[in-house]
């Protein structure tokens, strides 16, 4: 395991490497010139000039590449455009608010929806099984958008029960997480259940229930622990994915993470912060997998590497 795992790292360095440069690039396509939204409307072109040769926007794109990549190389992201600090710091300022939140929304996703999806193959094709996957699939029919604005509307506008923005205690974490959750609760539900009815038909279940196993004896110490490789598959793509993917929940609640981070540095062609959010996105996402594949042989000791 420890070769694989060195072997893993490595890639995951070059994988980071094509990840920061497709998003220096893309970058530079995109339109906008930071130069000008920092100078304004009607700003002398010799001033937007001096603002571009500061930031080394004069130079050619390669050229400019270049020295990204020696800075990088350094620990060196830039400095803000905007700030004038180094852009690595408000993406480590506000990266234990995005953690906070794709945990806590993850886990209680999980929470839910793990014992509903063997609950749901216990009892298939009766009322409860199709309850329950009616249940998962309406957050997964709602956009995280509109989830969020109704969660707001109802339980911080109307009833006046929870904070709708911002953070500073554990009342302002409830609604996003709880919106957060509606999204993977589908996802979740259907892998469980659908792992847990492949389980069933196996002859170690048949071996069990001759044994004199209760039902529910089967499905909490074989079935449920059996179904777990697909759904930790699952969970580690939704976390990495929730970590560079919680921009609209952050951006709808005024969440302090690096996902609102990323709009506000996106609208200012900020490109130091941008690169720096990316790139930090990328490398959270290549270490959740990572992490994803150990977890295999802990749930099931006959998986080696």
């Amino acid at each position: 395991m420890f070769a694989y795992i060195i072997r893993r790292i490595l890639a995951m360095f070059l994988v980071l490497f094509v990840a920061l440069t497709f998003i220096f690039f893309l970058l530079r396509v995109v339109p906008g010139d930071p130069a000008e939204m920092q100078a304004g409307l009607g700003a002398p072109k010799e001033y937007v000039d001096a603002l571009r040769e500061k930031w080394g926007l004069d130079k050619p794109v390669i050229a400019q590449y270049g020295l990204y990549l020696r800075q990088v190389f350094r620990g060196d992201f830039g400095n803000s455009t905007y700030t004038n600090l180094p852009a690595i710091e408000p993406v480590l300022e506000r990266l234990p608010h995005t953690l906070l939140l794709a945990f806590a929304g993850l886990g209680l996703a999980v929470a839910i929806s793990y014992p509903l999806g063997i609950l749901a193959a216990m009892y298939a094709n009766t009322l409860l099984d199709r309850a329950i996957v009616a249940f998962s699939l309406l957050g997964r029919s709602m956009p995280g958008f509109w989830t969020g604005i109704m969660a707001i509307l109802l339980f911080s506008r109307r009833w006046r029960l929870l904070p709708s923005y911002g953070s500073g205690g554990l009342k302002h974490l409830v609604l996003p997480t709880c919106v957060v959750a509606s999204v993977l609760l589908a996802v979740l539900v259907r892998i469980t259940r659908s792992d847990a009815l492949d389980e069933l038909g196996k002859d170690y279940v048949r071996t069990a229930y001759s044994k004199g196993l209760s039902q529910t004896g089967v499905m909490i110490h074989h079935v449920a622990r059996n179904s777990l490789i697909s759904v930790i598959t699952v969970v580690g793509l939704q976390l990495g994915r929730l970590m560079g993917g919680a921009v609209i929940t952050e951006t709808v609640f005024s969440w302090p993470g690096i996902g609102s981070l990323l709009v506000q540095t996106l609208g200012q062609r900020d490109y130091a912060v941008v690169q720096c959010v990316l790139l930090v996105f990328a490398g959270l996402f290549a270490v959740c997998n990572l992490v994803t594949d150990v977890l295999y042989t802990f749930v099931n000791p006959r998986i080696r590497f």
